[in-house]
């Protein structure tokens, strides 16, 4: 697979110099640490050349005009890094996860599970691809406490518009609908944060991805704008730290590891 990747490159004329590429089928017989090591110096090199004017090299994700750039960590593995939007990907994990099993079916509605949310015919498929608009009476950033929160998403307003919206407000819906299945179907009393750490971190062996890191994990966190343990989403820090669309920590061993 690699192979094939640099062959394309290599055709399509690459950024990334000789030394790179060798650096690239160096990878495929490192171990985790080597590789960061490697990608590191790959990375350091094109923002050298590219003269982007970083001086500090931290794993984060930019995307601006559809172009996504991925900074590699120049840093132990203890640190653990806000991965905002990245966290999306895990409840997209969930949702198929729920799917396969049968438990979720993507084109049942919104109010099938949370009939206090008036989503009319928005269903989980329309969530996944961002299907139309989803608005809310109010931001819910601009909400002071997790009951006002709470409050104001009931206000959510399913737009037919015909078009793709990204949005926050879809994902946070998608991590309560997981919340109340994996609840109902085991009588269990999970908050999402909980979910997560159970059907997705320990499962996958991931040592360093969680919400809400304690002082007890012996992790720095960065890249949360200075908040303690709390992400830099100013709607998930409101939540309490936690929901489908934002909040999760992750270390870049984990993220090799996946």
């Amino acid at each position: 697979m690699i192979e094939e990747q640099i062959n394309l490159l290599k055709k399509n004329g690459s950024i990334f110099s000789k030394q790179d590429i060798y650096i690239l089928k160096r990878l495929c017989t490192k171990t985790n640490k080597e590789k960061i090591k490697d990608l590191k110096k790959i990375v350091e090199n094109f923002i050298n050349k590219r003269n982007f004017g970083v001086k500090r090299i931290d794993i984060g994700i930019s995307i601006k005009k559809f172009k996504t750039i991925i900074q590699v960590p120049k840093t132990n593995l203890t640190r653990i890094y806000d991965i905002a939007s990245i966290t999306k990907l895990f409840t997209l994990k969930l949702t198929y996860d729920l799917y396969s099993e049968g438990i979720i079916n993507l084109n049942e509605k919104i109010t099938d599970s949370l009939p206090q949310i008036n989503l009319q015919n928005c269903t989980i498929e329309d969530i996944l691809k961002m299907n139309n608009s989803i608005e809310t009476k109010g931001k819910l950033s601009e909400t002071k406490t997790k009951e006002e929160f709470e409050n104001r998403l009931l206000t959510a307003n399913y737009i037919v518009t015909n078009k793709s919206k990204y949005t926050d407000i879809g994902f946070i819906i998608l991590g309560k609908i997981i919340e109340y299945k994996i609840n109902k179907l085991n009588n269990l009393k999970m908050e999402y944060k909980e979910i997560v750490n159970t059907y997705v971190s320990d499962q996958l062996n991931l040592k360093s991805t969680m919400f809400v890191p304690t002082k007890n994990n012996n992790f720095e966190i960065i890249g949360n704008g200075n908040h303690l343990n709390l992400p830099h989403d100013p709607k998930t820090r409101i939540y309490g730290g936690f929901t489908g669309a934002a909040g999760l920590f992750s270390s870049a061993e984990d993220f090799i590891s996946l």
